[in-house]
């Protein structure tokens, strides 16, 4: 009777640490990304079980500097991470063997999560009134830096006469408050908190396209072709996690609290993202080729060429 009963308790430690459930037994993918709703759609995957049902064990870093995951994913600390199409073109063209495995945050122009933003008591209401000021950006070689300056560009403004400054998301709505900048760049969910000061110049993102891909998620070629089946169900389980979370903002909401900085009531007011799984290069290639012209890109990339096709 006790041999008996030793047999069966081995039996049900084995059925309990070989069952397909446990993350102990699927692929392991290491992701980073940073805490802002363009890049949490790896959070509703990975916390509603869209990884997992796609037969990975998906685990996710946050770090803050966003520039630095280019290198550590080429570098191998991680297998995947997010960035913008411009980042990942310009690496490319340095030999950073990268490519998109998947798309991500969109602009829409009906629903965009970034705009050129003024103080309400100002007197700036067409580009040219921007001559000779100061603009905020998150960077000098961004998207919405390069946005910036194309719609700027269009409208009848001076660029070279135009001073742009680098500055976090969260410390535009205090520059542009206290006047230390003219205009600035500004994001969600900083847009909606600063309207009691602030007010829409211009949807600059529509200077490039009224509809494309920001960004993607991606990762070394060599991951890829020792991984493709990984890459590929990586990709099913962000598809899938942006179906959801167009339909389920509640959620996705509880989601962004638990992983972000974003307060509830934030959230509640602010436009969402819109995000896209396929990475199409015609959803590309309107931001590449507003990079090269703008000198952002030393020659022309086919957004195909970026891309990864199982």
């Amino acid at each position: 009777m006790r041999l008996c009963k030793a047999f069966l308790m081995v039996a049900l430690v084995l059925a309990a640490t070989c069952s397909p459930g446990r993350s102990a037994d699927l692929p392991t993918v290491r992701v980073v990304t940073v805490p802002i709703e363009g890049a949490a759609d790896v959070y509703y995957a990975a916390d509603h079980g869209f990884f997992r049902d796609a037969g990975l064990d998906v685990q996710v870093d946050t770090i803050a500097a966003g520039q630095n995951i280019v290198a550590a994913v080429a570098g191998g600390s991680y297998d995947a991470g997010i960035s913008t199409t411009i980042a990942i073109a310009l690496a490319r063209q340095r030999g950073v063997p990268i490519r998109i495995i998947s798309g991500a945050t969109m602009h829409v122009s009906s629903a965009t999560t970034d705009l050129l933003m003024v103080a309400q008591s100002s007197s700036y209401r067409r580009a040219r009134d921007l001559n000779g000021k100061t603009v905020a950006v998150t960077g000098l070689g961004n998207v919405p830096y390069l946005a910036t300056l194309v719609w700027l560009g269009k409208n009848g403004a001076t660029t070279s006469t135009i001073k742009f400054v680098e500055l976090p998301y969260p410390a535009m709505p205090a520059a542009l408050e206290t006047g230390r900048v003219d205009a600035a760049m500004m994001a969600e969910p900083y847009i909606s908190t600063s309207k009691s000061f602030a007010r829409v110049l211009a949807n600059a993102y529509d200077a490039i396209a009224p509809r494309f891909l920001l960004g993607g998620w991606f990762s070394s070629d060599s991951w890829i072709q020792m991984h493709p089946d990984a890459a590929r169900r990586f990709a099913e389980g962000l598809r899938k996690a942006h179906e959801w979370g167009a339909t389920h903002p509640q959620e996705t909401a509880e989601i962004l609290v638990a992983h972000t900085r974003i307060a509830p009531d934030a959230i509640a007011h602010m436009v969402r993202a819109t995000f896209g799984s396929t990475p199409d290069p015609k959803l590309i290639q309107p931001v590449l080729d507003a990079a090269l012209a703008a000198g952002m890109l030393p020659r022309p990339v086919a957004a195909g060429d970026l891309i990864w096709n199982p």
